[in-house]
């Protein structure tokens, strides 16, 4: 697995996507957090997401899905992630037009990198 493919199984986990059997022998279903799991899947055999990545969305490579992603962020949270983005940026040495420049241009990846350090920080508050 490659760094991105850590990254995206990192963030199905964090957002409560679910790979689920009926048994070990029967087929696997991958399930997105705003679906209902159907009764037989709240009791079958959990996998790991990261063996199931072709059914999630590809957020470090994808900037669309990443855009979406920080669009679930609530308000009144977003300084927290976009300090974290900042961070992530004040340490890439492409950006040399200045800080402005590199938030409006980041990648996906470094967006997908600033959402797992806001998603943490925001899991060490509860």
């Amino acid at each position: 697995m490659n760094d991105n493919q850590d990254l995206r199984a990192k963030i199905a986990r964090a957002l409560g996507w679910k790979a689920v059997s009926y048994n070990d022998y029967s087929e696997v279903n991958v399930f997105a957090p705003w679906e209902t799991l159907p009764g037989w899947a709240r009791v079958g055999v959990e996998h790991d997401i990261a063996d199931y990545l072709e059914e999630v969305p590809d957020w470090p490579n994808d900037i669309a899905a990443a855009y979406a992603l920080e669009g679930e962020i609530p308000e009144d949270e977003r300084i927290e992630y976009a300090n974290r983005l900042y961070a992530i940026i004040d340490n890439d040495e492409h950006y040399t037009y200045g800080l402005r420049w590199g938030l409006a241009h980041a990648t996906a990846e470094q967006r997908c990198l600033a959402w797992i350090a806001w998603h943490e920080w925001k899991e060490s508050q509860r």
